[in-house]
This record gives structure tokens, sequence and C-alpha cells, in this order.
């Protein structure tokens, strides 16, 4: 039996079985699995599984924490039993608030497309070395010639990235809600090149009909809309056009219509509320307060993580980078850096070997990969003080950075290497956040542990 088979089947078991699954999926670090009777899982011996980096119920949902392997993990899973895939394609979701269901529908589409953003970010972070760093006054680009081809391929890539992001969101939420997905990067398609069209007239006048010439490249809210509107579109006609004439009607009626109804009306609401809901962050984390409200987000995100809702924060990064850059990426970074820093803190105070080596593999993941959980369920979280120790130095450093206005232009990886997609201009005034961020916990950490050992001393 293979190491991911064996694992697969102790999971399965301590879940109370294949029958016990209604349904199973995964986001980017967790197993989401949805049960008939949480009463029947063993969640002790989930947790001492050595993958597991930790487990809660949640929304209805009992999810698993197993870090940037868990698709892997949930491969092994589906395929382990017959049971499993049925469960997947088949399990009725347990009935959740408005805002629950916002929430998962908004990961389920902006996560698929996170690896491709996070991509961009680098290939942006790439191009910046090469062309604001100097060295002996000149920039590496002008100092090696031969890079020029270089630079160009890392400005295609990125330029394609960024400016087709409304393709990859609108195929993503096409097929979320059933549509074809086809027809999802057509009419994503369509919001991109409308440019070409805008920037030649203000409006398109059909002389029985005027719309309205917006640019919609690198918008979001506009993409998701167009998606959701050319699936249901697409599934109705379907439902109500003859066999004989659907290859030929379903298709035309669905872009036809999509295009008429976003570009006339949705397009200019979404962004409008796009570019209203980027205005309220640039007011909320710039104004006269901008210390208190950052330091407020440093010290909850992580707990928001918990719940979901740290998901809406791509959405308002992506559409603050589309206004020219985001406040909130470099805070999401700085609270990865400070649960890294309390997580190496604990390593230096274990002496058990086990416990340093997971330790160890949590500070690595936070502090280079930007993925916490191992380092939040795994160590913070139930040790509290050094889950404390991190909320306190990522709000301080949070607050630091807003007040000392960083930006990042685009989402890179959450940790050190997020200041790679830091305008260099910044570069030393975002070191100095992330030196907070990395002392603060540390510090505290040691000192919260050391206070615990000396209360049960006195004890």
């Amino acid at each position: 039996m293979g190491k991911q088979t064996q694992l697969a089947n102790e999971i399965i078991i301590a879940l109370g079985g294949a029958e016990n699954v209604h349904s199973i999926t995964h986001c980017v670090t967790r197993l989401r699995i949805v049960l008939h009777d949480e009463s029947q899982v063993n969640q002790t011996r989930i947790n001492e599984l050595t993958v597991v980096k930790g487990s809660q119920f949640q929304s209805g949902q009992f999810q698993i924490i197993i870090g940037p392997g868990v698709q892997e993990v949930y491969a092994a899973i589906v395929l382990h039993d017959t049971q499993a895939p049925k469960a997947v394609a088949q399990a009725p979701q347990p009935t959740k608030r408005w805002y629950q269901r916002l929430i998962q529908t908004l990961a389920e589409i902006l996560i698929p497309i996170l690896p491709v953003v996070i991509a961009g970010g680098l290939v942006i972070g790439l191009q910046t070395v090469l062309t604001e760093i100097e060295f002996n006054g000149m920039s590496l680009l002008i100092a090696v010639p031969n890079l020029a081809i270089f630079s160009e391929v890392l400005t295609l890539l990125s330029q394609a990235i960024f400016m087709f992001l409304p393709v990859l969101v609108a195929f993503v939420t096409s097929k979320r809600f059933g549509g074809s997905p086809l027809l999802g990067i057509v009419v994503g398609l369509t919001l991109v090149l409308s440019q070409t069209v805008a920037t030649t007239s203000d409006v398109w006048n059909f002389g029985f009909l005027t719309i309205p010439g917006l640019t919609y490249s690198g918008q979001v809210l506009p993409a998701i809309a167009a998606g959701l509107i050319i699936a249901k579109t697409e599934v109705f006609l379907t439902r109500k056009i003859p066999d004989l004439f659907k290859v030929l009607l379903v298709p035309v009626f669905s872009l036809l219509f999509t295009l008429i109804v976003v570009f006339l009306i949705i397009g200019p609401i979404t962004q409008v509320l796009g570019f209203g809901l980027g205005e309220f962050l640039r007011v909320l984390f710039g104004g006269p307060w901008r210390f208190l409200t950052g330091m407020l987000f440093g010290f909850a995100y992580a707990p928001l993580t918990l719940t979901g809702f740290h998901h809406l924060f791509l959405l308002a990064d992506l559409q603050l980078i589309a206004m020219g850059g985001t406040m909130i990426w470099p805070m999401i970074a700085l609270s990865n850096i400070a649960q890294g820093s309390a997580a190496l803190a604990m390593y230096v105070k274990y002496r058990q070997k086990t416990k340093r080596q997971q330790a160890g593999e949590a500070t690595q993941a936070a502090l280079v990969g930007g993925v916490t959980e191992p380092a939040m369920f795994g160590i913070n979280l139930p040790i509290k003080s050094a889950f404390y120790a991190a909320l306190i130095g990522s709000g301080i450093a949070s607050g630091c950075s807003v007040v000392l206005q960083i930006q990042a232009n685009a989402i890179g990886i959450g940790g050190l290497p997020a200041i790679l997609s830091i305008p260099v201009a910044m570069w030393s005034r975002y070191l100095g956040v992330i030196a907070l961020a990395i002392i603060i916990p540390f510090g505290l950490t040691l000192i919260f542990e050391a206070r615990k050992k000396e209360n049960k001393t006195g004890e």
C-alpha cells in the first residue's frame, strides 16, 4: 500500500468511513468535508497524522488543514474508495446563511486563479529587480544588455495575466454556475477588447440604443457578473430551445444577450461598485486614523482566516491593483510573517526533536511560502500565547505599513518574498515593518512562555 493510499485510508476511517462523507472538496491548504454525522469523526486521530496541521468544524464543514500538499491528499482520498467520488458529485450541501454562501462562491471563483495571479506578481517582481535596482549607478538591465529579451518576456507575461484577468475570472465563474467555460472565455475577451472600441468613441451608438464605451481590462466584478449571466442564460436557453437548434442558437443568443446586459447595465454598475470599494479602502487606510485601522486589520486578519472571510480581501486586492496599488496585500504578508516568527520562537524553545521539526517546517512555510496554516494550527493556536504574540506583532507592523503608505503593485507570495511585489522606492520602509513583524512576535512569544513557566513554578 502506497504512502498516500495509506494516508487516505486513515483519514476515511477517522471520518467514520466513506459512507459518512457527504462531499469532499479542497482549497489551497485545506480539505473541506461535509459529513452525514459529525459525531462519528475521530478528530484526535486525524490531528495525530503527520501531514495534518490541525482541524476544525466551520460553517457546516469539517476542515482538515494539510498545507501546500492538500491536492495530492485529496486525490488519494477520492481515488481510495468508489463511494468518495459519488459523494463529491451527489452530496447536498447544508443550509448556509446568505453571507456564507456569498463568501464560499467568491472563494470558489477566486481561489482557482490565485496561482496565476501570484505568478504574475512574481514576474513583476523579477522585472522590478531588472529595471529598478541599481548597481554602480546602473540598472541590471543596462549593465547586462543581453537581459533585454528576458525583460520583454517578463513584460509579456505580466501584461497577459493582469490585462486579461477578466477572461480568467469569467471562465471560472461560468464553469462554477454550470455554463460553458468556453463561452465564459469569449465574454471575458469582449470585456478586455472593448477598450479597442472605447478608445475611438465614448459610446457605442446603434441609433436606437446607446451603450457606454467603458474599459474593463483588469476588472474583477464585471467579469464575475458577465460569467454568471452567460452561464444562467445558456442553461435557460438550453432548456427552452429544441435539440435540433441548440448548437446553432444557444451560443449566439447567450453571447448577444449577455453582452447587451453587461455593457448596458451590469458592467457600468459593477465598475462603479468596484471603484467605490477601492476608494472606500483608500480612505479607510489613508485617513488620519490609518494607524488604528491598519493595526486592527493586522490584528484581525489571522482570526478571519479561520472563518473564510479572508477570501474577500483577494477581491479587494485585485480591485485596488487595477486602480494603481493595494495597501492590503503588504499587511496580509506581514500577518503571515508574524505567524511564522511566533512559530520560530517556539522552535527555539522546544527541546523535543519532533516538536522542533514541526515548528521548523511551519516557520519555513509561513516565512518563505506565505502558508500560515501549519504555523497557526500546528503551533501557535495550541500554545495560545504564540498566537496572541503574532497578532500583536502583525497589528503594530500593519499600522506602521499604512502610515508609511506602503503599497503593492501585484499579489505575490505572502511571506518574505512579498517584498518583490513592492515598488523598489518603498523597499527600505517595508523592510522596516517586516523587522517589526519578526521581532515583536518572536520576543513576545518567548516572554509569554517564560512567564507561564514562572507562574507554574510559583504554584
